[in-house]
């Protein structure tokens, strides 16, 4: 089986590329939708899987109720999943995209 494994290895690598090249429009593209200003592409930085939404909240100043908006939009857009313990964690690198909040670097330490 690991034979199998390590043969799949460069095949799937290949296979992320080509998804990479071909989505990235449509990847800038959605994460610039939903993360149209600067504190929600903050909020979305810091959602790294860890952070609560409440230390999210008060760390970009948004309401309790947009920070749900936000979250539960990018969750059902497939920017974000929920984990186990229902913390969300970003998928996508915003600086990837040129879409890096201004305040990321300062808030992110």
């Amino acid at each position: 089986m690991s034979d199998s494994a390590g043969e799949l290895v460069p095949v799937l690598l290949e296979i992320r590329n080509w998804l990479r090249v071909g989505f990235f429009t449509a990847a800038r593209d959605a994460l610039a939708s939903h993360l149209n200003d600067d504190k929600k592409r903050l909020a979305y930085a810091l959602a790294d899987g860890e952070r609560s939404i409440e230390a999210i909240r008060l760390a970009t100043k948004m309401s309790p109720n947009k920070v749900h908006k936000l979250f539960s939009d990018c969750v059902r857009a497939g920017l974000m999943e929920v984990t186990p313990d229902k913390k969300r964690r970003a998928l996508f690198d915003l600086d990837a995209f040129g879409l890096a909040s201004e305040h990321d670097a300062d808030s992110k330490e």
